[in-house]
C-alpha cells in the first residue's frame, strides 16, 4: 500500500510512520486475526465463534476474504457472508440484526 494511503487509513491507530519505518510491527502481529490464526493451535483456534460479515465494496474485502479462505482450509467452522454495500452505516445497519442474531445464538452463558 502506497504510504500515503497507510497514513490516511491507519495514521489514527499508528500515529505519524516514517516512509521507512516497519508497518507489521510486534503489536500488529498480535492483534492481527491472520496472524493469529496462522500461528496459533487448532484448539485454540476452534474456541471461538467466527462471524465475517463484509460488504462486496468493502475496502477490507481481501483481508475478510483471506480470513474466510484459511479458516475453511483449516476446517473451521464459521459464519461468512459477503453482501451489496460499502463500509458504512448504511451497510452496518443491514447486517446488525444477523449479527446479533449469531452473537446471541453463539455467546449465551450457561
Amino acid at each position: 500500500m502506497p504510504h500515503e494511503e497507510f497514513l490516511m487509513r491507519y495514521r489514527s491507530a499508528y500515529g505519524e510512520i516514517e516512509r521507512e519505518e516497519k508497518r507489521i510491527t510486534d503489536f500488529w502481529n498480535t492483534n492481527s486475526i491472520l496472524y493469529i490464526i496462522n500461528n496459533s493451535p487448532r484448539e485454540k483456534i476452534n474456541q471461538v465463534s467466527y462471524y465475517v460479515d463484509i460488504g462486496d465494496d468493502d475496502y477490507l474485502y481481501k483481508g475478510n476474504s483471506l480470513f474466510h479462505i484459511k479458516l475453511r482450509d483449516l476446517d473451521v467452522s464459521h459464519e461468512y457472508r459477503v453482501r451489496d454495500g460499502k463500509h458504512d452505516g448504511i451497510y452496518f445497519n443491514a447486517a446488525f440484526n444477523d449479527a446479533l442474531i449469531f452473537i446471541s445464538n453463539n455467546f449465551r452463558s450457561e
